[in-house]
């Protein structure tokens, strides 16, 4: 599969992940606690094994994820890194900064990133070689 192909099927699982989100946010929801300091949810736990569906059907590559911790991207050649709700604490306080965070790793370097900021309905992407991030609303 080629890097266009994943760029784009990657573009909507995240959005898909996010009418999800916006729409099960709203409920109520579980808080846990990951560490001392870190909280997570069960949004966290839904989003990230919804997007982890999806991933493994666009490209077999090991998918790091920040709710479950795996040796750092580093390690691998070729991986999604995923931060199924970046801004939990945000998220759980009423605060309207979060997103989705979605990177692809190939040959050890961040190919895209993009961050589905879910309140604002912005969607920011990052691609290798570019100077700066570009912006597109969804």
């Amino acid at each position: 599969m080629n890097i266009d192909s994943i760029y784009e099927s990657c573009v909507e699982v995240v959005l898909n992940a996010g009418k999800n989100l916006l729409d099960a946010k709203n409920n109520s929801y579980k808080i846990l606690r990951k560490s001392e300091f870190e909280l997570v949810t069960e949004l966290d736990m839904k989003i990230q094994q919804h997007i982890i569906s999806e991933l493994s059907k666009i490209h077999k590559v090991e998918i790091l994820t920040e709710e479950v911790r795996k040796p750092q991207a580093s390690s691998f050649d070729e991986c999604f890194i995923l931060d199924p709700i970046d801004g939990t604490h945000n998220l759980i306080a009423g605060f309207q900064i979060y997103g989705i965070s979605l990177s692809y790793v190939l040959n050890k370097k961040v190919c895209f990133r993009k961050l589905h900021a879910m309140d604002a309905r912005e969607f920011y992407v990052r691609c290798s070689g570019l100077l700066g991030p570009s912006w597109r609303a969804k």
